[in-house]
């Protein structure tokens, strides 16, 4: 017999089926009805914490958290969740507390692990997180819980370039819908202005999740540095549909129609992006290349000089020291 949608069985399943394929809201929604039909069970409200994570919601995942640990004061899971939401929000003290007695308990918890190199990035000590990752990446379990992806991450970071990407491209060897990876490699070969490879990597992750906002976003925008702006409208413009409020999307939109001519209406979405993404010199620049085909040459200068003032990466840093150059008559 067919179960009815609403057992929380099918919730469960056809909730984690959605998270694994980056519906993310439609995940959250499922697990949300979850919590509704079962709410006396522990894992379904973690369940909807790890949705509201990945929906990037922390209020919301905190919340569930705490009700995790309502029914369940020992869950490992939500007190890992909670340290590194602490450690994002720089309560270093308390995550720091909180991670010790996890370690005490459970110190080869993979959830446990990356909270504690959580703990330690927040603190500055990016070498002793990757470090802390590379001590159980050979442990069982470790392969199952995608901790390769997690350590190639911070192995970029932390400038262990071809270490990092041989990691990736083994891993999805043998994990090759891990959908996640390959968006990180994709980021990767974008750093590396290897836009042909990036491209290939999200233009795979964009057709098989219709409703992955950030792969088609991602994919419209190396399609745009490749010069290819009759295909990269059509991802730009489905993720704008999809995610209309996500500032990066919003951006990258600003950026095509930039590129294509319409400076009006770029103008106005990368206002938009340049105003939620303050920290963003890439975004700037864009916004201030708009601002100046607008005539508005003054204002255009004041941002590329935030953007050049800035000591993260820069892609188009170049770039944006021959703009503000040529705006200033040099």
């Amino acid at each position: 017999m067919i179960g009815s949608p609403d057992t929380p069985d099918l919730l469960k399943i056809a909730g984690q089926a959605q998270l694994v394929s980056g519906a993310t809201s439609q995940a959250v929604a499922t697990f949300r009805r979850l919590v509704t039909v079962k709410p006396d069970s522990s894992h379904n409200h973690f369940l909807l914490a790890s949705a509201y994570l990945n929906q990037g919601d922390l209020d919301r995942t905190n919340s569930s958290l705490e009700q995790v640990l309502k029914l369940n004061p020992g869950h490992i899971g939500s007190k890992a969740f909670l340290v590194r939401i602490l450690a994002h929000r720089r309560e270093l003290d308390h995550a720091k507390a909180l991670v010790a007695d996890l370690k005490a308990n459970a110190p080869q918890d993979y959830q446990v692990v990356r909270a504690d190199a959580a703990v330690k990035i927040a603190d500055g000590r990016l070498d002793d997180a990757v470090q802390t990752l590379r001590d159980v990446i050979d442990l069982p379990g470790a392969i199952r819980r995608r901790l390769p992806v997690t350590l190639a991450a911070l192995e970029w970071q932390a400038g262990a370039h071809s270490e990092s990407q041989s990691r990736l491209q083994g891993w999805l060897e043998k994990a090759p819908a891990d959908w996640r990876a390959r968006m990180v490699l994709a980021s990767q070969y974008v750093d590396q202005k290897d836009f042909a490879n990036a491209r290939d990597a999200y233009a795979i992750v964009a057709e098989s999740q219709p409703e992955n906002w950030l792969a088609k976003s991602s994919l419209g925008w190396v399609l745009i540095r490749l010069g290819n702006l009759a295909e990269a409208g059509g991802p730009v413009e489905s993720a704008l549909e999809l995610a209309p409020d996500r500032a990066q999307v919003v951006g990258t939109a600003g950026y095509y129609y930039l590129e294509q001519g319409d400076h009006e209406k770029a103008l106005e979405l990368l206002a938009r992006a340049a105003k939620a993404l303050q920290d963003n010199p890439d975004v700037q620049y864009q916004y201030g290349r708009a601002l100046s085909a607008a005539g508005r040459d003054a204002e255009a200068i004041d941002v590329l000089r935030m953007a050049l003032d800035s000591k993260g990466h820069f892609l188009d840093r170049a770039d944006a020291e021959k703009l503000i150059n040529k705006l200033q008559g040099g």
